[in-house]
């Protein structure tokens, strides 16, 4: 977000956003039996993965924030995230609330070196954001807005 390009590892987070918009766009557009069973619960649980992967790039002696995210990775059951066009059919309200609570836990853990504290509170906002409306609905309002934020962030670091 507000991370200094000096510091920004484009790898990582590159992935992560195609990640995001891909599954956006499959939620906002396809109703497809397919997709809503097996490929966005995949991409929720890629999207999880890869913080291991910016993780290990930007801090490999937080211990803690590893832990937080493998046990995110091993909680997660891919029967409880799947969609009927873009919608949670049967959502795991529990899990989805701890780690809405968890993910706020690793944001302010991130090395302030490396994401400054105005990108951490944007990144609390966007985890909370999406409870205004229904659970069945949080990764549709969650993916929307990440996609339009990581497009704005990727433009405004090319400039």
């Amino acid at each position: 977000m507000i991370t200094p390009f000096k510091y920004y590892k484009p790898n990582s987070w590159l992935y992560k956003s195609l990640l995001i918009h891909l599954g956006t766009f499959l939620s906002l557009n396809t109703c497809n039996k397919i997709i809503g069973y097996w490929i966005i619960p995949l991409i929720i649980y890629l999207n999880i993965f890869i913080l291991l992967i910016i993780q290990y790039s930007l801090d490999k002696s937080n211990w803690f924030s590893f832990i937080i995210i493998l046990f995110l990775l091993f909680t997660f059951k891919f029967k409880n995230f799947r969609t009927r066009c873009g919608r949670l059919i049967n959502p795991d309200k529990e899990w989805i609330f701890v780690s809405i609570f968890l993910l706020i836990i690793w944001y302010s853990l991130l090395n302030e070196k490396y994401v400054l504290y105005t990108s951490k509170i944007i990144l609390i906002i966007l985890v909370l954001y999406p409870l205004y409306f229904p659970i069945e609905d949080y990764f549709i309002h969650r993916g929307v807005t990440l996609s339009i934020l990581s497009s704005l962030s990727w433009y405004f670091l090319a400039m």
